[in-house]
């Protein structure tokens, strides 16, 4: 059987059992985006944080800086995935409600590490305009600012959960692998640096791995330099090895293998393949 009709076969068989509530939970999850101003309100109307209209308002225009530009990919995978895998019966307005608080909460630790990913690497702009640390009523101040970002999410956490889950969600989101190591304008909207502070990126070391010895010296001689003609030699060594056309081919045997893998599902398991299908539909719909 061909994949494509594999997949219009597993999908048809899974959605037929509950299309109806799947299209909903997915539309539900491209709609996010209309709850954050909520989301925000709620929390600051009892946070320890902001004590005053100004500190309300410096907090509201760090969130929404990063935030409300961004597709939140990452947002609508957990609030769908919860409730593909929860008991329908066991879903309630509550329950709901804290899904869609975590899926949010998700996004702001994301921005969160935007704002310090920019001051640590020194970035310009992100999706067109000056980083948080660039703004003119920011700057010395950013440290502080990034403090109180991370202190308003767990506290939204610890509004709208209770013991042992805020324990363990804030255990989870303490853990820092939320960035990834491949990072360009193009995808993230950052001005990256990666070459010139020298960062072990999946671009340095697969050029490492397959440059000749010419290539390895001038990468020697080039990488953690600021000197832009030694930037420019280094992205010419990039080209010249096609790392972008390598990078898409990883790409397509991951996903490869990430099919082989659903396919091999029963249609009844849990998780269901419909549920990675679904996640896959919106990563993909958002690239």
């Amino acid at each position: 059987m061909s994949l494509s009709k594999w997949l219009w076969r597993t999908t048809r068989s899974c959605l037929n059992r509950q299309n109806i509530r799947e299209e909903h939970l997915l539309q539900r999850a491209t709609n996010l985006n209309g709850s954050l101003s909520k989301i925000i309100d709620d929390g600051l109307a009892i946070s320890d944080l902001a004590k005053t209209t100004t500190l309300r308002e410096r907090i509201r225009k760090m969130i929404e800086y990063h935030t409300i530009e961004r597709v939140p990919v990452q947002g609508q995978i957990t609030l769908l995935a919860y409730e593909m895998l929860e008991q329908p019966e066991k879903i309630k307005d509550h329950t709901l409600h804290q899904a869609v608080v975590l899926a949010w909460a998700v996004e702001l630790i994301q921005s969160y590490f935007l704002i310090m990913d920019d001051l640590e690497d020194g970035a310009a702009t992100r999706c067109g305009k000056p980083c948080w640390h660039l703004l003119p009523e920011v700057k010395t101040l950013v440290m502080n600012d990034a403090s109180m970002f991370r202190s308003f999410i767990h506290e939204i956490i610890q509004q709208n959960f209770k013991e042992p889950l805020y324990t363990n969600l804030t255990t989870l989101f303490n853990e820092n692998d939320f960035m990834d190591c491949f990072d360009a304008e193009s995808t993230t909207g950052k001005t990256g640096t990666d070459i010139q502070e020298g960062k072990c990126t999946w671009l340095a070391v697969n050029s490492l791995q397959r440059c000749s010895a010419r290539q390895r010296k001038i990468f020697h001689e080039c990488y953690g330099s600021w000197d832009p003609e030694h930037v420019a030699r280094i992205k010419q060594i990039y080209e010249d090895m096609a790392l972008t056309k390598l990078y898409k081919e990883d790409q397509r045997i991951r996903y490869e293998n990430f099919m082989s893998q659903v396919r091999e599902l029963p249609s009844n398991a849990v998780p269901s393949p419909a549920l990675f299908l679904q996640l896959l539909n919106v990563i993909q719909s958002n690239q």
